[in-house]
């Protein structure tokens, strides 16, 4: 729906702050991560850029709560989620995830892949059917409903793992190098339904990658070394 003359666009708010975070491993002798400090509004689109080794996907596992802070703190919504139950909870209805590997159960149908998260969030089997199916259009796979993952392509998979990651409608998507596995022509079809979930749905979307042209899609570009955010650009419209 179109908004009429004289509404205002929705007033963005923090959805994400980090401060001060540190993230050690191999008993403190490895620094992933050095006193990080970001916030993250709703629906922003961020790309985080970074050589191999610098941190992205530390960063990435960490606001996602796979990885807990060796120091510092990391509040979602603003509350700050402290036991694995707490960060289970917020993947499970507000923070989407989506990896370079799909991560799909080979055994189930596509519609199946995508019903398994909903279960325990959304009750009614015919909702989750309705909302299932729905996805499935959208990405493309309304006619795959009953394909297991062997029988679907690279990019097919891929696309059925972005719809998985928005099942609960999370306002937050996160992506570990999403294309990384693809071809150029199912990379930009996977990166062209990743803009229009943040653009049509105002969903926050953040993007660890390596590739330029992915990254030059993003409004928002954090560049990572050696763990520290050492730029943190700002653009107007995609480029």
């Amino acid at each position: 729906m179109m908004p009429s003359q004289g509404d205002s666009p929705p007033q963005a708010r923090t959805l994400l702050e980090l401060k001060g975070i540190v993230r050690t491993f191999d008993e403190g002798r490895v620094l992933a991560v050095r006193q990080l400090d970001l916030t993250i509004e709703t629906g922003e689109f961020i790309a985080i850029v970074g050589r191999s080794g610098s941190g992205k996907s530390t960063l990435l596992h960490l606001m996602a709560g796979i990885e807990r802070p060796s120091a510092g703190c990391i509040r979602f919504e603003d509350k700050e989620p402290r036991r694995n139950g707490d960060w289970a909870a917020l993947r499970a209805r507000r923070i989407g995830l989506v990896f370079q590997r799909d991560n799909l159960l080979p055994t189930l149908s596509a519609l199946e892949n995508l019903e398994i998260p909903m279960i325990g969030v959304e009750s009614s089997e015919a909702r989750r059917r309705v909302r299932v199916r729905d996805l499935l259009e959208r990405v493309g796979l309304g006619h795959r409903a009953d394909h297991k993952p062997r029988e679907l392509s690279g990019g097919e998979r891929q696309r059925l793992a972005i719809a998985r990651s928005l099942v609960n409608g999370p306002a937050l998507v996160l992506a570990d190098e999403p294309t990384g596995n693809l071809d150029s022509a199912n990379a930009r079809e996977v990166m062209a339904l990743l803009r229009s979930i943040n653009e049509d749905d105002g969903t926050a979307l953040v993007v660890v990658t390596h590739d330029k042209e992915i990254a030059a899609c993003a409004r928002r570009r954090l560049y990572i070394s050696d763990g520290r955010l050492v730029l943190d650009s700002r653009f107007p419209e995609h480029h």
